[in-house]
């Protein structure tokens, strides 16, 4: 269903979404991600997240709304990062007319993600 790996060499916290969810496991995971997301501010100073959608089927509409309203109400600091690895134009296209979070940006490849993760450049002019 989910898994996380936090990649010490990076201060990437890795999240891998699969399958199709019931609205308890959505809930689960939205509660396990704090508790992740928390670890992996105390570890590193800040968040760069990556979030990879690519094999997360298309959920229910009560399940989509848990994830879009933990998401709504996750605290932001200016200087998180969080890349979401989208599978198709379709859902890349939704997500971009969806976000209005600055900390986050949608990718196709995993490898996109990682690179704008890791760009030192860009991760000082969103903190300043």
């Amino acid at each position: 269903m989910y898994r996380f790996e936090y990649e010490p060499g990076t201060g990437i916290l890795f999240v891998t979404l699969q399958g199709y969810w019931t609205l308890p496991v959505a809930e689960r995971f939205t509660a396990d991600l704090a508790v992740r997301i928390e670890e992996a501010r105390r570890t590193a100073g800040s968040l760069k997240m990556l979030l990879d959608f690519t094999k997360h089927g298309t959920q229910t509409s009560d399940v989509a709304e848990c994830l879009s309203r933990k998401q709504r109400e996750a605290p932001r600091q200016p200087t998180d990062r969080v890349a979401l690895c989208l599978p198709s134009a379709f859902t890349r296209n939704l997500a971009h007319r969806q976000s209005s979070d600055p900390t986050a940006q949608i990718f196709s490849s995993i490898g996109a993600a990682r690179g704008w993760l890791q760009d030192r450049s860009q991760i000082q002019a969103s903190a300043a």
